[in-house]
């Protein structure tokens, strides 16, 4: 498991990732957890090769959602910040209608975003989690 996955999870790799343990964690290690709503696609992009795959998919996604209303986006546009490593990128796409988590999961997945994290949203999803589809970012000080 990617060592930044490891560190969320804990000592116990095994134990339910639930949401209080998500949010522990989180604490402990001084980040903040944005959660997706049932309108955003949050996507990380670790490498450049993440990033120019996202673009590509980016410009077909706004292409099907001229013709399909279940994918289109609100400007067709998005949100890109650097990531808490500062190596990647998170993204932020908003849609134009609501989607279920695993449909979030799936576009994100296709759209280029970290594979270990989509398996851990869908895991998530099964488990019952409240928030699946989130992302970390430091603490912002006052």
């Amino acid at each position: 498991m990617p060592r930044q996955y490891a560190d969320l999870l804990g000592e116990d790799a095994a134990a339910p990732f639930t949401d209080a343990l998500m949010e522990l964690r989180a604490d402990e290690l001084g980040l903040d957890i944005d959660a997706a709503d049932d309108r955003t696609l949050q996507l990380d992009l670790d490498t450049m090769q993440d990033r120019a795959r996202f673009v590509a998919a980016h410009a077909l996604l706004v292409s099907i959602g001229e013709r399909c209303e279940n994918l289109r986006i609100t400007d067709g546009s998005y949100v890109a910040k650097p990531s808490k490593s500062g190596d990647g990128q998170h993204v932020w796409i908003k849609l134009m209608r609501p989607l279920t988590a695993p449909e979030r999961i799936a576009l994100q997945a296709c759209l280029g975003s970290d594979a270990s994290r989509e398996l851990l949203s869908l895991a998530g999803v099964w488990a019952g989690k409240q928030r699946p589809i989130v992302l970390f970012r430091p603490k912002e000080t006052p």
